[in-house]
């Protein structure tokens, strides 16, 4: 809802809407999907439904009451938005969707990071004065292998924003795609990466070429890369643990490196 989070590349969460359905690969073990499915049965007292799109008119949901909480925090912090859900799903209502975007144009001293899997969806769902971005807004998308974050990168190339980011976690890249490839990838689209293994009982190994490759290539860019984990095979879920080459990667992006 609006609480202090483990998630390592940002400081809270703030859920005014929650739900989802799975779009790719990337989405298989979601582990949003599993925190909504103990919500719905224990807090909700209404069964599960599969995060499918068929299902999507039922488990997106709005919470009206939530849409102020970001208003009510006093220190400046890094905020990630619908971390359990997508402000670019096309069941959220428009008119909803414009009370986020007021919120976050009012609450100046956060910043606020929006993550979609549904890039093609951003121009026509940006509010009216959006212009060349907020200042206090980042748009990014996830990209589970280099071809799915080459094509939402090439769908967020566009649009204009302080800071464009990639979530390539779960990285489940099977091959291997040179450093210099990536480095293309990260110098056209994105000021920022994050990367990371799945984690979970089900979870899938991370190729360990391919995100030193990613990595590296992002390294050869200039584009600051965060690494959250290596995934739960190995078991290395602590971002502490998260050590390639000898070097910890937790690099984030200041004002100097943001577009202006």
């Amino acid at each position: 809802m609006g609480a202090k989070t483990g998630i390592a590349w940002t400081e809270s969460t703030w859920n005014p809407i929650v739900g989802c359905s799975q779009v790719s690969e990337g989405c298989r073990h979601c582990y949003a999907e599993t925190l909504d499915r103990r919500f719905r049965m224990t807090q909700e007292g209404k069964p599960y439904l599969p995060w499918t799109h068929p299902n999507a008119p039922l488990n997106v949901r709005c919470f009206p009451d939530r849409l102020k909480l970001p208003l009510q925090w006093r220190e400046p912090r890094m905020v990630f938005v619908n971390s359990r859900s997508d402000l670019f799903h096309e069941t959220v209502p428009k008119e909803f969707r414009a009370e986020v975007w007021d919120v976050m144009r009012e609450a100046k001293r956060h910043v606020f990071q929006v993550l979609t899997k549904r890039p093609e969806n951003i121009p026509h769902m940006l509010p009216p004065d959006w212009g060349d971005g907020y200042p206090n807004v980042w748009l990014g998308v996830s990209g589970e292998t280099f071809s799915w974050a080459q094509q939402r990168g090439d769908l967020l190339e566009n649009v204009p924003s302080r800071v464009s980011f990639l979530s390539a976690e779960p990285w489940l890249e099977p091959r291997f795609v040179g450093a210099h490839q990536y480095a293309e990838l990260a110098e056209r689209f994105f000021d920022w990466v994050i990367v990371g293994g799945e984690s979970g009982p089900k979870c899938r190994p991370m190729a360990m070429d391919t995100a030193r490759a990613l990595i590296r290539g992002c390294e050869i860019a200039d584009v600051p890369v965060f690494l959250k984990q290596l995934g739960g095979w190995p078991d290395a879920r602590s971002h502490d643990k998260a050590v390639i080459d000898g070097r910890t990667w937790t690099e984030m992006p200041s004002d100097a490196d943001a577009r202006a």
